[in-house]
Formats: structure tokens, sequence, C-alpha cells
């Protein structure tokens, strides 16, 4: 399975032996309805745009870029996380692994 790197406004497409197989700019491509379950966006960047709007993700990806962003926010979310919402963040594989923060 091809791997995606963001880099520098384009995604690179890679398979496990890091050989570059698609090169394209990502301004050019609009995301919105891409169907992204089962895709592998470890070590990638999510874009910030409208073109990302209503992308269809798989749980494990749900609970990645969320993860990212509570890390990142939780100071500004009144009243925190439940507990349910930290159990939830803390299934991330990075967290499980011991790779990423765990939500205490």
């Amino acid at each position: 399975m091809a791997i995606l790197k963001w880099s520098d406004g384009q995604i690179i497409a890679a398979d496990e032996n890091k050989t570059i197989r698609q090169l394209v700019e990502v301004n050019k491509y609009n995301l919105r309805g891409a169907n992204l379950r089962g895709a592998d966006i470890d070590f990638s960047c999510w874009p910030l745009w409208c073109g990302s709007a209503n992308v269809s993700i798989d749980e494990r990806t749900a609970k990645q870029l969320l993860a990212h962003a509570f890390n990142a926010a939780e100071k500004y979310w009144q009243g925190g996380l439940t507990q349910n919402q930290k159990d939830w963040l803390n299934d991330f594989h990075r967290i499980k692994s011991d790779e990423f923060p765990k939500f205490k």
C-alpha cells in the first residue's frame, strides 16, 4: 500500500521502500468528498484549507487527527475533555506505542 507524504504543498506517494511513485501539487486538487478510509497518513500533513472538507476517513485516522489537534488545543477547550473522550483518544495507535503523549 502506498504511503502519502505531504511536503511543501505537494503529495508524494511512495511504497514501503520509500520509492517515489507520484508527485502532485496539493493546491491543484480538491479533497472534498474524497474517501481516505484505510489510508495510512502517518508522518504526513493534513491540509488546513477548505478543500479537505467532507473527506471520508476511518476511525483510526479520526483518532490520529483529533489526538494531534487536542494535544495542541486542549488548554483552550473549555471544561477539558471528558474521561470517555480521553479514553477514545488514548486508543490512538501512536499513544498505545508510547510515541505520542497520553491524555490524562
